[in-house]
């Protein structure tokens, strides 16, 4: 039962995360300079096993030549649990993007975003 309680009192917190941090989304374009580097990026999951593989891509605002990919794997690390799937893919999308040299003026995320039920999914 304690274990049952404390998935509980950790997805209440998630929860909670999301809440404040739906407050800070910006929702008009609030970019100062041209967008030069776009990068995308994706999760995928290995088929009857527990890796995920996150990929990022950047590309050339301009000529949409790719400048630049990183992936990264791991084992996941966070069980699926409805409304909180960004904390099960993140950590790998962010150890993805930590193996760019350069860094995307805009990121293009596979995801619900603001159409969350809490505005940030």
């Amino acid at each position: 039962m304690k274990d049952i309680d404390n998935i509980k009192a950790q997805t209440e917190a998630l929860i909670r995360q999301q809440l404040a941090l739906s407050k800070c989304v910006v929702k008009e374009d609030a970019f100062r300079q041209p967008v030069k580097l776009i990068a995308g990026v994706d999760v995928a999951y290995q088929k009857n096993g527990d890796y995920v593989v996150a990929a990022i891509t950047v590309l050339s605002a301009e000529t949409l030549d790719v400048v630049e990919s990183a992936t990264f794997c791991e084992q996941v690390a966070f069980p699926y649990i409805p409304g909180l799937f960004s904390f099960r893919e993140l950590p790998p999308i962010l150890k993805a993007y930590e193996r760019l040299s350069c860094h995307p003026d805009l990121i293009i995320v596979d995801g619900q975003g603001y159409a969350h039920p809490r505005r940030f999914g």
